[in-house]
C-alpha cells in the first residue's frame, strides 16, 4: 500500500477575544486534530493576536513580525476612523485590512506548513497583498461574508452583483468611494485560485455571486460542535415530560447574541413583536424569555416576564440551552448560526428565520420551524404550536440531538476537512 504523505495544516486568524470567529477557528483546529490522529494530518494555530486560549504552544511558530510602530500607528488610526464613518453610513459593521504588510505572511511561507487555512482575519491579520503572497494552498473558512464583498461582514447582495458601482442613497459620499476602492483592491489581490469553506448553502450561494471568487472553488463543511460538551442532561428527558400539561408552567423561550437587542441584523424586533402579538391574542399562555449576551433587570408584564442572563461561559450557555423549551434565532443574515446548532445539540428545538444558514441548520417540522424574516405573525403563531402541543416539541427536541451528532460532531466534520486538505495538496489545479 502506497504511503500516505503526513500534511502539515496551519489555521491563521485574528484573536480579539475569547468567542465568536475566535472560538470558531478553535473548534475546527480541534476537529482536525482530532481527524488527522489516523490521517497523519498536523494541525496547528497561527493567532495574529494572541490569547489566553488562541496559541497552539506546540507549533512552534516565531511571533509576527510587525512594521515600524508609527507606520502601525498611523495605518490603525486611519482604519478605525474610516470603518466608523463607513459603518454609520451604511448601517453595518465593517471590517478594513491592514495597508501595511503584519510580517505574518512571509512567515507563512517560510513556516514548513503544507496547507494554510484562513479563518476571520479580523481588521490586523493580513495585508490584501500579503494573502496575494502566499505561496501554498489556500483553504478559506467562510466565517461570514467579508471577503466576498467590500469591507463589510455581510455585503448587500446588489452591492456585491453591482461592484460597488452604485451605493445605496442614504451613504454618503466617502462612504460610496470608500466601499468601491476596498472593492476594487479585494477583487485585485484576491484573483487567484483557493478553495473557499462555506458553512451553509447560502454563504456558498452569495460567494459564488462575486467577482472576488471567480478563481476560487467552494466547498460546503458545516462548523464543528463539540457533541460531547453540548447534550442534553441526564434528568432534562424527566424534567420536560413531567410538566408540561401543567397549566401554570410557562413556555421557556431563550434568545440572545452580544449587542443582540441592538444589532438589527440579530432580529430582536421580531420576537419583540410576536410576544406583543401574543400577549393579546393569547393572554392564556405564560411566557418567560430569558435573554443571555445581555445585561438587565427582571420584567414582568401580564402573562409574561423576562430575565437577562448577561454574558455567560460555555458551561452557562449549556444549562441556558438545556433549561429552554425552545431556543428562538431570528437573524436577516447568518452564515450559519452557531448558537442553533448548540441548542439542538442540548435538544432543545429552535425556531428560527428562514435567512441565511439557518435553511441549513433547522430542519423545519424535524428539530424546529422556520418563519419569515419579517413575518411576526408566523413567529407568533409557532411560539403558541410549541405551548399547545408539548409532546410534539419534546419530539423535535430528540430528533435535533441526532441530527446534531449525524452532522456536526468533531470527528465528522474533522474527517471532511481533512479529505479537502488532500485533494487540496494533491491536485494539480485547484480542485
Amino acid at each position: 500500500m502506497r504511503p500516505v504523505k503526513p500534511l502539515i495544516v496551519t489555521h491563521v486568524g485574528m484573536y480579539s477575544n475569547r468567542g465568536g470567529a475566535a472560538a470558531a477557528m478553535m473548534r475546527v483546529h480541534g476537529a482536525v486534530k482530532i481527524a488527522g490522529e489516523k490521517h497523519q494530518v498536523t494541525s496547528r494555530v497561527r493567532a495574529a493576536v494572541p490569547g489566553p486560549f488562541s496559541v497552539d504552544v506546540s507549533s512552534g511558530l516565531p511571533p509576527g513580525r510587525q512594521p515600524l510602530e508609527s507606520l502601525k500607528k498611523v495605518d490603525r488610526k486611519f482604519r478605525k476612523f474610516a470603518a466608523r464613518r463607513i459603518s454609520k453610513s451604511t448601517h453595518s459593521v465593517v471590517s478594513i485590512p491592514p495597508f501595511f504588510a503584519t510580517g505574518l505572511g512571509r512567515e507563512l511561507n517560510a513556516d514548513g506548513s503544507d496547507i494554510i487555512n484562513l479563518h476571520w482575519l479580523g481588521s490586523g491579520t493580513l495585508s490584501l497583498r500579503e494573502i496575494q503572497n502566499i505561496r501554498k494552498p489556500i483553504v478559506w473558512r467562510l466565517a461570514d461574508l467579508w471577503a466576498a464583498g467590500s469591507v463589510e461582514h455581510y455585503p448587500a447582495r446588489n452591492f456585491v452583483h453591482d461592484e460597488y458601482r452604485r451605493s445605496s442613497s442614504g451613504d454618503s459620499e466617502f462612504a460610496r468611494l470608500a466601499l468601491r476602492h476596498h472593492w476594487i483592491q479585494k477583487k485585485r489581490r484576491l484573483n487567484f485560485p483557493f478553495v473557499a469553506v462555506c458553512p451553509s448553502s447560502w454563504t456558498m450561494e452569495m460567494a459564488q455571486e462575486s467577482a472576488v471568487f471567480s478563481r476560487a472553488s467552494c466547498v460546503i463543511i458545516p462548523n464543528p460542535l463539540d457533541t460531547e460538551f453540548w447534550r442534553p442532561s441526564v434528568s432534562s428527558a424527566f424534567e420536560n415530560s413531567a410538566a408540561p400539561d401543567e397549566s401554570s408552567r410557562p413556555l421557556r423561550l431563550l434568545f440572545g447574541a452580544v449587542g443582540g437587542l441592538e444589532d438589527p441584523r440579530k432580529g430582536w424586533g421580531l420576537l419583540r413583536d410576536a410576544l406583543a402579538h401574543l400577549k393579546v391574542s393569547r393572554p392564556d399562555i405564560l411566557i418567560h424569555l430569558e435573554i443571555f449576551g445581555q445585561t438587565g433587570v427582571f420584567e414582568r408584564s401580564g402573562s409574561q416576564s423576562t430575565t437577562y442572563l448577561g454574558t455567560l461561559s460555555e458551561e452557562g450557555m449549556r444549562k441556558a440551552y438545556r433549561h429552554a423549551d425552545v431556543f428562538v434565532a431570528t437573524p436577516l443574515a447568518e452564515s450559519f448560526g452557531q448558537t442553533v446548532t448548540e441548542a439542538q445539540a442540548c435538544g432543545t428545538p429552535v425556531i428560527g428565520t428562514a435567512a441565511g444558514g439557518l435553511k441549513d441548520t433547522i430542519m423545519p417540522g424535524k428539530t424546529g420551524h422556520l418563519v419569515g424574516a419579517r413575518d411576526y405573525f408566523e413567529l407568533a403563531a409557532r411560539l403558541a404550536e410549541t405551548f399547545d402541543f408539548p409532546r410534539q416539541t419534546m419530539e423535535m427536541g430528540v430528533n435535533a440531538r441526532e441530527r446534531a451528532e449525524r452532522l456536526w460532531s468533531m470527528q465528522t466534520v474533522g474527517d471532511q476537512y481533512v479529505e479537502l486538505y488532500r485533494r487540496v495538496f494533491f491536485s494539480t489545479t485547484v480542485l
